[in-house]
């Protein structure tokens, strides 16, 4: 009796693992059909940060953050990302970061980081793909043990470490009141329907500079991410009349 319950255990185990195997590859095979991470990350298009759980991003230094993908490569489900974003209210800085996809049950919605020599490593999964609502977690690994708190995002650490260039090393901070007020941002909403689930650290983006996040977007990155929403961002004061001048590129 205890080997047929083991036989049978084991049968499921690998019944599962086998169905889990097929759904992966037929959204493997599906390419750029299935609507997944990579699928979103068109040429030129440009999406906005407009929530996030983060702790590390909960200061009023950082506003305005896009991204927007420059190179992809459909072969090798390739892209690369430039970042910029506002500090201080008055300057402007980005950075550029190549990433890998690799492809799960849902189809290619991981990407981690290729190319770490000016930036740190970075792994995110989309765990929604609706461009009005893309909800991104960021993924602990392995190497989140080798001294660097990997609750920070490459956004924290856009800039490299020169030591002669002061501007180039926007340093994090608490916001205090006064960041608040003049952001005109949110931080540390309570809790979704007061109920405090396993917090995950997320961040919800949407397509285009300007679009703002429906009532129900804002819902269900509450319900999926859980925890507390830390920061709001607003599009104000976010258009550059010269990006070109205006941005300082750190890579």
């Amino acid at each position: 009796m205890y080997l047929a319950a083991v036989f049978i255990v084991c049968a499921c185990i690998s019944q599962a693992l086998a169905e889990q195997t097929e759904a992966q590859t037929a959204a493997c095979n599906a390419g750029s059909v299935a609507k997944d991470g990579f699928s979103l990350l068109k040429k030129e298009v440009t999406f906005r940060l407009a929530l996030t759980t983060f702790t590390s991003l909960n200061t009023g230094r950082y506003r305005c953050i896009a991204a927007t993908t420059t190179l992809r490569d459909e072969d090798r489900h390739e892209v690369t990302e430039v970042v910029r974003y506002q500090v201080d209210l008055n300057e402007w800085y980005s950075f550029s970061q190549s990433f890998k996809f690799t492809c799960g049950s849902k189809g290619y919605n991981t990407m981690s980081s290729t190319d770490n020599s000016t930036v740190p490593y970075a792994s995110y999964e989309f765990l929604t793909t609706d461009p009005k609502c893309i909800i991104l977690q960021y993924l602990r690994t392995a190497s989140d043990h080798e001294g660097q708190d990997r609750q920070e995002m490459a956004i924290e650490n856009e800039a490299p470490q020169d030591e002669n260039n002061e501007a180039s090393q926007p340093q994090a901070r608490s916001e205090t009141q006064d960041d608040a007020k003049k952001s005109g941002e949110k931080e540390d909403a309570q809790p979704h329907n007061g109920v405090t689930r396993p917090s995950l650290d997320c961040m919800l983006w949407v397509e285009g500079p300007n679009t703002e996040i429906s009532s129900e977007c804002e819902r269900k990155f509450l319900e999926t991410c859980g925890g507390i929403l830390r920061r709001t961002f607003t599009t104000k004061g976010c258009v550059l009349a010269n990006p070109d001048a205006q941005i300082v590129k750190l890579n």
